[in-house]
């Protein structure tokens, strides 16, 4: 019985979907791309007493002053 607890805390997990304006708010604490090494960062948010956590992919991107590095949110956001 208990795995079965555990199965259903996993799958809410898994379909929590952040509003646009907390994708935003995560956004900004990002730290700063140019000078990150990592690939990935993840930002907490917590939600009605329970944490999750939005990803961001450090991406290389070219513009006309040369190479920089943003981060991206791939995942689904609700707009509302």
């Amino acid at each position: 019985m208990p795995q079965r607890v555990r199965r259903k805390e996993n799958e809410s997990a898994k379909r929590f979907v952040p509003t646009i304006d907390q994708v935003g708010q995560a956004a900004n604490s990002l730290p700063d791309p140019d000078e990150s090494s990592d690939a990935k960062a993840y930002v907490p948010l917590e939600v009605h007493a329970k944490e999750f956590r939005l990803a961001f992919r450090r991406v290389k991107c070219a513009g006309p002053s040369g190479h920089s590095h943003h981060w991206i949110y791939e995942g689904k956001m609700l707009v509302r």
